[in-house]
């Protein structure tokens, strides 16, 4: 008797993960236009900062490289230096 109880408690724990899996799945397919929406946003600002820092990184890069031409070549109005 008390393996046939295990039994059946084994079967009920196996039914209730099919259930569950079956669960998830119809809310994926009922929310997945939500969740792709979710997934490209998140992945378009991943994009924006990244390329926002290596922007700003090549942008400082280049003054460095150019700053005494630019000092050199241009009026300089003030006293403010580049």
């Amino acid at each position: 008797m008390e393996v046939l109880r295990q039994f059946r408690e084994q079967e009920e724990a196996l039914d209730n993960i099919k259930d569950s899996k079956k669960k998830f799945k119809a809310y994926f397919e009922r929310y997945s236009i939500e969740f792709t929406i979710i997934a490209v946003i998140v992945v378009s600002g991943l994009n924006y900062v990244c390329g926002r820092i290596q922007n700003k990184n090549h942008a400082r890069r280049w003054l460095d490289a150019v700053r005494q031409i630019l000092i050199d070549n241009f009026a300089k109005i003030g006293s403010e230096v580049i």
